[in-house]
């Protein structure tokens, strides 16, 4: 292992913890692991919970806040933020990141992250117009010293209450953020920009879940389709392989809900034994 610092000293990472039991799964230490010794000492690992030996593992590996459980991973991504804020450095880059993605790649993620020319503004892996335009924000980047410690910023996070209803939570700030943000005139960014035959793809698939469809006339043979269709709909159900592949990535409520799962399952069993098992086990952790 090389003995040279991270390359990002001034970026700070807030990773969002939950699990009923108080576990961490093995994905989420690994990007720990991989984020300490490739991008920055500067993690925050917020929890509204964590069984004693998991405290003491993550202990090893970055600084550990417990809290009460409310306000959802928003208010885990105020917290950790006020703590980096406090160091008072010249922060470049913050990402808040959660628990409820499996990183199947940290490389990959930390590469489509951070080995890119710095912005200003937000950047987010997800970019979604339902139900209006935002980032997903179960991985958001605030970019460049001056907007980091903007008012704008300032007053997002300070003015930010704990709301113990999900979809609230979902529409107040995953939503509410991009738009106070876009109204502030701050820069949004989705890095994943599908292709032509992405937005196909995804269409297809929503007409196959029946979340989607058409009226057609009986004598119609023909079927005209909008592909801005694919702009209200979830990436992280109906792009996954994509983000997948570009960013190593996948919901755990796709794992858990999406008929389109058993897709994944197929995919990963076409791939050879030596990445194909590790790949299992890795996924059958996160869901436990």
């Amino acid at each position: 292992m090389s003995n040279q610092p991270p390359p990002f000293p001034d970026t700070g990472i807030v990773i969002a913890h939950y699990h009923p039991a108080g576990r961490v799964a093995r994905h989420l230490l690994n990007f720990i692991q991989h984020a300490r010794r490739h991008v920055t000492p500067h993690i925050v690992f917020v929890s509204t919970g964590l069984s004693d030996p998991y405290k003491a593992l993550i202990e090893s590996h970055c600084h550990v806040i417990q809290r009460e459980n409310v306000g959802y991973d928003f208010w885990s991504y105020k917290i950790g933020l006020e703590s980096l804020m406090a160091q008072a450095r010249p922060w470049q880059r913050l990402l808040i990141i959660n628990s409820s993605i499996v990183i199947t790649n940290p490389a990959l993620l930390a590469h489509q992250l951070f080995a890119r020319p710095l912005g200003s503004g937000l950047v987010g892996v997800g970019r979604s117009r339902q139900p209006d335009d935002h980032l997903q924000s179960y991985c958001i980047l605030f970019e460049g010293e001056p907007f980091i410690r903007s008012a704008a910023m300032q007053r997002w996070w300070a003015g930010m209450e704990p709301i113990s209803e999900r979809k609230q939570v979902i529409l107040k700030y995953e939503v509410g953020m991009s738009q106070y943000f876009l109204a502030q005139g701050v820069a949004l960014d989705g890095l994943y920009k599908p292709t032509q035959k992405q937005r196909l793809m995804a269409i297809v698939r929503a007409l196959h879940m029946g979340t989607l469809s058409f009226d057609v006339a009986p004598d119609q043979n023909t079927v005209s389709l909008d592909l801005s269709y694919s702009e209200f709909m979830n990436p992280t159900w109906y792009m996954w392989k994509d983000l997948l592949q570009q960013f190593g990535i996948v919901k755990i409520d796709f794992l858990k809900k999406s008929p389109l799962a058993p897709d994944l399952h197929r995919l990963i069993q076409r791939l050879p034994p030596q990445v194909s098992g590790p790949l299992h086990a890795l996924i059958d952790d996160a869901l436990i």
